[in-house]
């Protein structure tokens, strides 16, 4: 099997570049500061996790989600396969359900919306409607 969507190949391969040359090892809490300084509060509209969360153990995606949150301007969208059981060939962890991504989305107390399509979505809308930073 292979990757229909070759830009997202190329996607990844210039963010693990970037990483490389930036000397970073994300699981050291320095480096972790460093590209937190890089991505600056509120510095994009929209932070995507498009088939992360699964890789990480249960309990950091609340933290993932806290980080997008704080990087992103109008929202952060996180999009998960539905499976049974996590698939280790793909280096999933843990599975995911519409419940786990209600729990997740009522966690921020911002306002969001689940839906399902190929997998499921939460997005979350953290821009306040009465915020004229954004207009």
């Amino acid at each position: 099997m292979y990757d229909q969507a070759p830009f997202a190949a190329c996607t990844a391969n210039a963010v693990a570049g970037l990483i490389h040359y930036l000397r970073m090892d994300l699981s050291q809490s320095d480096d972790y500061e460093r590209l937190k300084a890089w991505l600056a509060t509120r510095s994009a509209d929209t932070v995507f996790a498009v088939h992360l969360l699964e890789h990480l153990p249960r309990g950091l995606d609340a933290e993932v989600l806290a980080e997008m949150l704080r990087v992103a301007r109008r929202r952060a969208v996180v999009a998960v396969p539905f499976e049974d059981e996590p698939t280790p060939a793909w280096g999933h962890v843990r599975t995911f359900d519409l419940d786990d991504l209600h729990a997740l989305g009522a966690s921020t107390g911002l306002p969001y919306t689940v839906d399902e399509h190929h997998g499921g979505w939460l997005v979350i809308d953290p821009q306040d409607p009465q915020d004229s930073r954004d207009s």
